[in-house]
């Protein structure tokens, strides 16, 4: 088994960089880190590169072929490799455990094409920590009813097959053309194609939202 490729698109968050790839480093069944920085204008290069030197087999950095976060995410899929695939923005976190408790699953049982599990939102003001809301999922017997319904998650909770990435790459569910809810999109596109996503049970991710009050 080759594991989990992470894919990160990264523009301008230098500071939360290291904590995001540490956060995938301590993941078990991973694969390699694929890092598409979109053009930063802060000083994500030399942090990046800093970080590759201590695992140089794992992680992986390019430049965006072309420019915004769909564009990103797209080149950096045509670079993996794994067996899986995880979403991961450049500043949010997985938490322990992600990879073989979702990885398991997929073991025992091999019809689902996507898993999901609970997950947290973390808000922050000029760097200091505010307040943490807990997201906790079920098992949804209709799950585009679900995210059509609202009821959504962070890329970061999901794990995808290869398999149902690859179809909806082909469709460029991520588009580049799409400026907000571009996961939103991605997800109801993969529920669409009749992705079966399932649900197992435990907080394996944090979505962070910072500057609340800007």
């Amino acid at each position: 088994m080759k594991g989990v490729s992470v894919i990160i698109p990264n523009f301008n968050c230098a500071q939360w960089l290291p904590k995001v790839i540490e956060s995938c480093l301590m993941q078990k069944h991973l694969h390699e880190i694929i890092i598409v920085d979109d053009y930063s204008t802060d000083n994500s290069a030399e942090i990046l590169e800093k970080i590759k030197k201590q695992n140089p087999e794992i992680i992986k950095i390019f430049k965006n072929s072309g420019k915004g976060g769909n564009n990103a995410r797209n080149y950096g899929f045509s670079k993996s490799s794994g067996d899986y695939i995880q979403w991961l923005d450049a500043d949010d976190f997985l938490l322990e455990g992600k990879f073989e408790n979702q990885i398991k699953l997929f073991e025992k049982n091999p019809e689902p094409d996507i898993v999901y599990s609970d997950w947290y939102m973390d808000f922050y003001e000029n760097e200091k920590f505010i307040k943490r809301e807990n997201y906790r999922k079920y098992d949804y017997e209709d799950f585009l009813f679900e995210i059509l319904s609202d009821n959504w998650s962070v890329p970061a909770n999901y794990l995808l097959k290869r398999t149902i990435a690859q179809k909806l790459h082909k469709i460029k569910a991520w588009n580049p053309d799409t400026k907000v809810g571009q996961d939103r999109e991605y997800f109801t596109m993969a529920a669409l194609l009749g992705a079966k996503f399932i649900y197992v049970k435990g907080f394996f991710s944090t979505y962070n939202r910072w500057n609340i009050n800007s």
